[in-house]
């Protein structure tokens, strides 16, 4: 699973408990909710944590650090960043007020936005592969120790009668990109899915191939994410098998724009209905897992259907003609549980 931001390869990825993540919010959404203001002038500020350059910002009515995050410097991550460098420059100058809970900012609080650092490069192969994230850098050890890391293998599973997933999404614009590891598709505000009576925001959807999860010891042909967040931080992905068939029409558009170079995200007149990609079947294996690329925060809930949809050769073979490989090797399951609902 991908949550990425404009240009992942050139931007910092900390960890915090997961979430920044989050993925998903759109340059064009960001600059509407800061009233499209001009980003203020850097300003050097020689005690900032790691001798970074920041700049100063006074939070406004609607923004969120995401968004501030965003606007500053194309990462939504960043806003680790942006905690760290203005705790460290707060011990000094009186202008800025600590941030104590991220979720909790106030308006009229003073942020120095720090300056991406360069990320640690990964792929899906090489010495900078799977079996190497978490020897590239320290904000990756997840990748490497933890416990609850996905994609996993999907067999001897539990039978639970588990609610169903409520799924509320509506078209969206087709906000496309290639960040370098997959496509991903932005999502427009206001689709959600509610799970066991919490909401969680639909931000975009991405794909694999082939599959990251397997059943049974089998890979299925590809796989797409659906990457929703909650109001608390907490990540939800539903994944989705695809196995070969029939052209799924449902992807005709996307695939007809499918953008074969890295860049930002491209907006396109027509829309996408993430509701015809899930299949009738409401039952799911449901588990606890990780983000499946770098930095592996874990603490994402997850959910793959147990019913595949189909997608054609040519289909995978455009995909695959732009990523090769795209999917995390198979992680152990340790002491989780996995569960399979029993109802439909």
């Amino acid at each position: 699973m991908n949550i990425l931001s404009r240009n992942p390869l050139s931007t910092t990825i900390a960890v915090l408990s997961l979430s920044a993540t989050i993925l998903g919010i759109h340059a064009n959404q960001a600059t509407a909710s800061l009233g499209g203001n001009a980003t203020p002038p850097p300003t050097t500020i020689a005690n900032s944590a790691d001798g970074l350059c920041a700049t100063p910002y006074t939070i406004k009515t609607g923004d969120t650090l995401s968004l501030i995050a965003k606007r500053s410097t194309g990462n939504i991550f960043d806003y680790v960043n942006i905690v760290r460098v203005t705790n460290d420059v707060a011990k000094s100058d009186k202008r800025f007020a600590p941030i104590n809970n991220i979720n909790v900012i106030r308006v009229g609080q003073m942020l120095c936005l720090a300056k991406a650092k360069a990320a640690p490069a990964w792929a899906y192969n090489g010495d900078a592969g799977p079996a190497k994230w978490g020897d590239l850098s320290s904000e990756f050890a997840a990748c490497k120790t933890g416990q609850e890391q996905s994609p996993i293998d999907l067999s001897k599973a539990n039978l639970r009668d588990i609610s169903n997933i409520s799924f509320n999404y509506q078209p969206s614009k087709i906000n496309i990109l290639n960040n370098g590891h997959t496509i991903q598709v932005n999502y427009d505000e206001g689709s959600y899915i509610v799970v066991d009576g919490k909401r969680y925001d639909l931000l975009q959807y991405h794909f694999h191939a082939p599959s990251e999860h397997s059943v049974n010891g089998k890979l299925a042909d590809a796989e797409v994410h659906f990457v929703h967040k909650a109001a608390d931080g907490t990540l939800a992905v539903v994944g989705v098998l695809l196995v070969q068939g029939p052209d799924n029409a449902s992807l005709k558009t996307v695939w007809d724009n499918l953008p074969t170079t890295q860049g930002p995200v491209k907006t396109l007149t027509a829309t996408t209905n993430a509701k015809e990609l899930i299949p009738p079947s409401q039952t799911t294996y449901r588990y606890n897992g990780s983000l499946t690329i770098p930095p592996c925060s874990e603490g994402v809930k997850w959910h793959v259907m147990t019913q595949s949809m189909q997608i054609s050769a040519a289909q995978i073979k455009a995909f695959t003609n732009l990523f090769p490989v795209s999917n995390r090797p198979i992680q152990p399951l340790f002491s989780r549980t996995l569960d399979l609902d029993s109802t439909p």
